[in-house]
């Protein structure tokens, strides 16, 4: 069993710092949301974003207080599945977003380091 350090759970926490932000504005300031992120979303759609980031939040959290690095291989895949995703489209909707706003920065900043991390915290693949 490969135990967990202090700087995988900063990383855990972390993420989990930057998705409860989201799933607060999204869930209870709706109309807040799109000053944090780079993009338009009506208030119905903020609520449903922030409870999927809510969710996030709630692995991340989960994650930070596992004892292996077993326990938490499924919540790399999926935060390194969902941030590569989420890269990859912004990529492709360049155009669509507004580069002078200070969340897209943030946006591309945080999905770019985000997966960067989780090859550290990654259990060994065993047969």
């Amino acid at each position: 069993m490969t135990e967990r350090s202090s700087l995988q759970r900063g990383y855990f926490l972390t993420v989990a710092a930057f998705a409860l932000v989201v799933a607060v504005l999204g869930l209870l300031w709706p109309q807040v949301l799109p000053q944090a992120l780079p993009f338009q979303l009506p208030p119905l759609h903020a609520r449903f974003v922030g409870a999927l980031y809510a969710g996030g939040a709630l692995c991340m959290l989960l994650a930070s207080r596992s004892a292996s690095a077993l326990e938490v291989r499924t919540t790399l895949d999926l935060t390194g599945l969902w941030t590569g995703t989420l890269l990859l489209m912004t990529a492709l909707r360049w155009d669509d977003f507004d580069h002078r706003h200070k969340g897209l920065w943030v946006w591309l900043g945080a999905y770019a380091v985000f997966p960067l991390g989780r090859p550290g915290c990654a259990a060994p693949r065993g047969p």
